[in-house]
């Protein structure tokens, strides 16, 4: 099972390397996977972002008080979100004196949680019940209690944390709480966009972008990598565009176009 550590700042990634190197001792089925350890020198970095988006099954996003706004947060956290059940992606907050109603965009829309040990327990739970191969409860506990103290001395030793302090704004919590509301109520109408679930929309986009692939001949490893990238495009997103072997912009469009773009000759 496939594990995304999402970070942003120092505090976070050393947070986010704890867990890496905690987890498979925890469930040994994991395979976590965060950006500061596995992307080789060289390799396409953005690209291999992507693609462990694409196939990880679970994410943690670590969060503190400096990167609760990140827009690169943010980023991860929502490609998550649409990749796998939002049920399977959790904010841990390292901070303090950060709390859940203090986040923002994606983040808020989540199920955060303190990183402490009750919380990282039953987030370990989360984890094994999402995995195809579980573990008993009681295994899990064992394995947990086992090894809980390395984890919390290195919680217990990250760097100081930096950015002001949050202040709870009574009027953004409000607001959180409404688009919140708003969103589950989009996700429980039965009938959008004229008459067509939203679920259905993105099943029409893809069998048109299935098709606008099948016009052009594309081969099996382009059109993955296409519909790869057209997995990752964000609400508020038009598209997204990657560059192929020959240098060419590729865009792929959420609604299920594609363009290739050659560049100019020199």
């Amino acid at each position: 099972m496939d594990v995304f550590l999402s970070w942003s700042g120092n505090r976070s990634r050393k947070a986010a390397e704890a867990f890496y190197n905690w987890l498979p001792d925890v469930l040994q089925s994991v395979r976590p996977w965060m950006s500061s350890e596995d992307i080789c020198s060289g390799s396409g970095w953005n690209q291999q972002i992507r693609s462990a988006l694409n196939k990880s099954n679970f994410g943690i996003v670590f969060v503190t008080r400096d990167n609760r706004e990140s827009t690169w947060l943010m980023f991860e956290a929502g490609a998550l979100a649409k990749h796998v059940d939002e049920a399977r992606v959790v904010p841990l907050i390292v901070d303090d004196e950060l709390t859940p109603v203090m986040l923002s965009g994606p983040l808020a829309q989540l199920q955060a949680g303190e990183a402490n040990e009750d919380k990282i327990r039953r987030l370990i739970r989360d984890i094994n019940f999402s995995a195809e191969v579980r573990l008993s409860d009681d295994r899990v506990d064992r394995c947990f209690d086992a090894n809980w103290h390395r984890l919390k001395s290195r919680l217990d030793d990250l760097p100081d944390a930096e950015g002001e302090k949050p202040e709870l704004n009574q009027n953004a919590m409000i607001e959180q709480i409404l688009t919140i509301l708003r969103s589950e109520s989009r996700k429980n109408s039965a009938v959008v966009l004229g008459g067509t679930r939203e679920t259905d929309v993105d099943k029409l986009a893809r069998k048109r972008l299935n098709l606008r692939l099948d016009a052009i001949g594309a081969q099996l490893q382009f059109r993955e990598k296409v519909l790869d990238f057209w997995e990752t495009i964000l609400p508020d997103e038009i598209f997204v565009s990657f560059k192929n072997e020959d240098g060419d912009e590729v865009k792929v469009f959420k609604s299920g176009d594609i363009s290739v773009e050659t560049p100019p000759p020199f």
